[in-house]
């Protein structure tokens, strides 16, 4: 099932409830390591996109991370495409070896080193930065088949929504920070 631009913008609001519904942090133990806060979140039409802004707390020593990030639709690769940006100290701040190193020291977790590159946001036309898409379609087509029924969600349209779903968890911020996940 291949999504598109239509399909992404019917099931935009449906499925940013969905992620404010399931966002979650995956602690590593049972006490709690990290705490998540949704600062901002928003939907915008014509064109569509959704706008997020999370917190991430390392509660045992106080120290945080800001986290904005975009979901919004690339009508030239024909695909979901994942556009985020990180906060420090209210001051935005540049993606880079030494920063990932920092950053997981600092909230100790794993940040992906998957490649991301800095592009200019296809909507709101500023250097962010955002996941390689090429062939993320036919990942996607492969992934979605793999999934059993039993693993099909409550929402209105199943398949576009698991699909968005499935997307966000190897695109989106679960891409970039694995114990970072939704939900079932």
């Amino acid at each position: 099932m291949a999504i598109n631009k239509q399909l992404f913008d019917q099931y935009l609001d449906e499925f940013n409830d969905v992620l404010l519904d399931t966002l979650m942090v995956v602690n590593s133990t049972s006490v709690l390591e990290l705490d998540l806060k949704v600062l901002v979140n928003f939907t915008k039409t014509n064109p569509s996109y959704s706008y997020t802004r999370i917190e991430l707390t390392n509660i045992a020593h106080s120290l945080s991370i800001g986290v904005e990030f975009t979901v919004s639709f690339h009508e030239l690769y024909n695909v979901p495409i994942f556009y985020f940006r990180l906060i420090e100290n209210g001051q935005l701040i540049m993606y880079d070896d030494q920063l990932v190193h920092r950053i997981s020291r600092l909230l100790k977790f794993d940040i992906s080193v998957q490649p991301f590159q800095i592009e200019l946001h296809h909507i709101l036309q500023q250097p962010w930065l955002c996941s390689h898409i090429c062939q993320s379609e036919q990942f996607m087509d492969q992934f979605i088949k793999s999934i059993p029924d039993s693993s099909k969600t409550k929402y209105s349209d199943i398949s576009t929504i698991l699909y968005l779903k499935s997307w966000f968890a190897v695109y989106g911020l679960s891409g970039l920070y694995p114990r970072l996940s939704l939900r079932d």
